[in-house]
């Protein structure tokens, strides 16, 4: 068996973690859905890449979730599908949901 440096899943504390906003009427629909099915969640209002290192807004706080979580929401950007949360949450080590919103 191998060790890893990030959580596994079965000590994550968070079903799910979203980091960004709800600006768009779909995607805080979307968000309320998820809270209705699975209450463990954290939610964090900053947008921005958690490069590591990064002084710029919480985002240690904000990768600080994605890393306690299993799962996060990767609604569809404003202009394409391809989202910067997809990259932020397999970096920490969770499973990207694609949808739209």
């Amino acid at each position: 068996s191998s060790s890893s440096s990030s959580s596994s899943s079965f000590s994550r504390d968070l079903e799910w973690a979203f980091v960004g906003n709800a600006l768009k009427q779909d995607r805080a629909a979307q968000l309320g859905s998820w809270a209705l099915k699975m209450p463990k969640f954290a939610a964090h209002g900053s947008v921005g890449f958690l490069e590591k290192g990064s002084t710029v807004g919480s985002g240690s706080v904000a990768r600080g979730l994605l890393e306690r979580a299993v799962f996060c929401p990767c609604p569809c950007g404003f202009e394409h599908p391809d989202s910067f949360r997809f990259a932020e949450a397999l970096e920490a080590g969770c499973l990207p949901v694609v949808g739209s919103g």
